[in-house]
């Protein structure tokens, strides 16, 4: 199922509210990275639903957030913005993505657990979005979010992430109009004919009957004054 595209948009920052502070002289560039990524709805694990990863960018020697060509125009500077100012700057993100058709990099499909782990990442900031699964009469979705890596913790910076999805769910209504079939809205002036036909043949049965029984009537009073 295609990812949603929804309204309800949220930053979700991991292990701590603004992991895009990052000392530029600490971080490693190079340092094999990894995330695991939790999807799961209470006891309920949403298995084999595809999650996918976008690379928006990385860390120069400075610290300095270099986003690549191709999301070169929805670059930004977090440091700038504030926790709305950063869920505005997503939205844009997210928009972009669509409206490109820009091709992920990491996409996988969760297992039975409802888990995934992308491994062999490097340091920078990802765009993760992840598809609807259908479940029992229930949708079960999670926004897209935006994630750092690394994360601060402790003074020590991370490279291997945990993340548990915020994930939503809604009732499935179902629709039992056939695909591809109009549904007959009754035609008011139809009906009117129609049941006006039915009353006026139904007048003329009972005058036609009424008319027969008189006759009948009549016949036998001419007999009886015969006799």
């Amino acid at each position: 199922m295609k990812r949603v595209v929804s309204s309800l948009f949220v930053l979700f920052c991991i292990l701590c509210l603004v992991p895009f502070s990052v000392s530029a002289d600490v971080i490693d560039n190079t340092h094999t990275s990894s995330m695991n990524i939790s999807y799961k709805y209470g006891d309920i694990s949403i298995s084999n639903t595809q999650v996918s990863l976008y690379y928006l960018g990385g860390y120069d020697e400075s610290g300095n957030l270099q986003f690549t060509e191709e999301y070169a125009p929805v670059s930004f500077n977090p440091l700038e913005l504030d926790t709305m100012g950063l869920e505005v700057q997503a939205k844009k993100v997210e928009d972009f993505i669509t409206t490109s058709k820009c091709i992920p990099s990491y996409d996988e499909n969760t297992n039975e657990s409802g888990e995934i782990n992308f491994s062999n990442l490097v340091p920078g900031i990802y765009f993760v979005s992840y598809d609807v699964k259908e479940i029992d009469g229930y949708s079960y979705y999670a926004a897209p979010v935006l994630v750092s890596i690394p994360v601060l913790q402790d003074d020590l910076y991370q490279y291997d992430i945990n993340m548990n999805v915020k994930t939503e769910r809604e009732q499935i209504i179902l629709d039992n109009t056939p695909n591809g079939e109009d549904i007959n809205v009754p035609n008011t002036i139809d009906n009117v004919l129609y049941y006006g036909v039915l009353l006026v043949i139904s007048v003329l049965v009972i005058f036609g009957i009424m008319t027969y029984l008189i006759k009948i009537k009549e016949v036998k009073g001419e007999k009886n004054d015969k006799k």
